[in-house]
């Protein structure tokens, strides 16, 4: 009769720890092309400084 209430109790913990480590995944600050990443963008695109953030372009 615990048990239910435990196992809802971890999944939510679990869930909850998996988003905020999801949701630390940030994109990096730069200042010019050469700071971002290489490895940031998958192969078409290529990382790009733009407003201060690496994005895929």
């Amino acid at each position: 009769m615990n048990t239910i209430p435990k196992f809802v109790y971890i999944t939510i913990l679990f869930i909850s720890l998996l988003l905020v480590v999801t949701g630390a995944v940030r994109k990096p600050e730069c200042r010019q092309n050469s700071d971002c990443p290489p490895y940031f963008c998958i192969k078409p695109t290529v990382p790009k400084c733009i407003k201060f953030k690496c994005l895929c372009k």
